[in-house]
């Protein structure tokens, strides 16, 4: 059987699988750009975040710092994130229990 009378399916063409490569790299990098952006911009002290955009800046930590040192009340950085965990505890617990009842 010669080359011309085999059909050539999608993913046999190069040329195409390169351009389908592209596409999905560019994709994925405009979906990402937005959270990298935001994590950029936990870094930048106040006035540089509410500025004209710059990639380059002295980073800083005073953000987090403010966040994590916080008043306690209704929106406590440290009870939300213990509130959190124990969730996360209590419910790996329960599927483990009742995995082991399934199987």
């Amino acid at each position: 059987m010669s080359r011309a009378e085999v059909p050539i399916t999608v993913g046999e063409r190069r040329w195409v699988n390169h351009a389908l490569g592209v596409a999905a790299w560019i994709t994925g990098l405009v979906f990402f750009f937005p959270v990298f952006w935001m994590v950029l911009n936990s870094f930048k002290s106040e006035q540089d975040a509410n500025t004209s955009p710059k990639l380059f800046f002295h980073p800083t930590f005073d953000r987090y710092h403010d966040v994590t040192q916080s008043a306690g009340g209704l929106l406590s950085f440290g009870e939300a994130f213990a509130n959190s965990a124990f969730v996360v505890l209590v419910s790996v617990a329960i599927v483990l229990a009742l995995e082991g009842v399934v199987s």
